[in-house]
């Protein structure tokens, strides 16, 4: 009886030799929601420092600075995806 060789799959780039449970497509991604949750993180960052309950401001630099990296990490895998097909 011959073996049959799996294939990496197209789709997950993952060998189901190595994870047997890629051939049910268990591992995908999930782009937009992806996205969406990093914004909505941003979001709620900036206005846990506007409203927030804090006596000292110091939380306030790293809510804005923890929300300007996700805007900012967002924007440029906006870019990449954008401009991906011209490198």
């Amino acid at each position: 009886m011959e073996s049959k060789e799996l294939t990496e799959s197209p789709f997950t780039q993952v060998s189901p030799n190595d994870e047997p449970s890629a051939r049910w497509g268990w591992h995908g991604t999930f782009p937009r929601v992806t996205r969406v949750m990093t914004w909505f993180a941003a979001i709620l960052c900036i206005l846990m420092a506007l409203f927030g309950n804090q006596q000292g401001h110091v939380e306030d630099f790293f809510l804005f600075g923890c929300a300007a990296l996700l805007i900012g990490g967002s924007v440029a895998a906006a870019v990449r995806r954008r401009t991906s097909w011209r490198r």
